[in-house]
């Protein structure tokens, strides 16, 4: 073999042995990381609340949500959409505070009331609990999650949405 050949060969070796390595370092740092949390069978925010129940109730929360659910996350969606369009016209060469500042008002007024209709919903299916499952599901509704909305108050803004600085949203 003539030495030409034989650098050749060794480039080519050690191009695949890096790339091998680094595979193998890859995989191995992707193994160390946690799982991701299972979600509970109910799903979503209500899922604490939902795994409180008895079987038999779960299967009637599963049924009510079926029924009322299209309409839901249509109305959230809408809203997210308006709000989406609101806070772009902000980067319009002219903007029109009072339309951005009206669209944004008709996008929490949506949220509003889906979330009020949906607060109905929840207390109306209570209701209709046995003291048992009406108390766990009370407890587990009351329990804070965690989540990042949580931890900034009920509001959900606060400094950590001001970039750090408190007196921002109280202008």
């Amino acid at each position: 073999m003539s030495r030409k050949a034989l650098l050749i060969a060794l480039f080519v070796s050690l191009t695949v042995n890096v790339f091998v390595v680094g595979a193998l370092a890859g995989a191995a740092l992707t193994n160390l990381r946690p799982p991701p949390p299972e979600r509970s069978r109910g799903g979503g925010p209500m899922g604490p609340a939902v795994a409180a129940l008895s079987p038999g109730a779960q299967e009637e929360w599963r049924s009510a949500l079926r029924d009322g659910q299209p309409g839901v996350a249509a109305r959230f969606r809408e809203a997210r959409m308006i709000r989406r369009a609101a806070w772009a016209r902000l980067g319009a060469d002219q903007v029109d505070t009072q339309a951005v500042l009206k669209e944004l008002e008709r996008a929490r007024a949506i949220d509003g009331e889906t979330r009020a209709e949906l607060d109905r919903r929840i207390v109306s299916f209570a209701a209709g609990l046995t003291p048992e499952d009406r108390k766990r599901f009370a407890q587990a509704l009351a329990q804070p999650r965690g989540g990042p909305r949580e931890r900034r108050g009920p509001s959900g803004g606060g400094a950590a949405l001001g970039g750090g600085h408190p007196g921002l949203l109280d202008r």
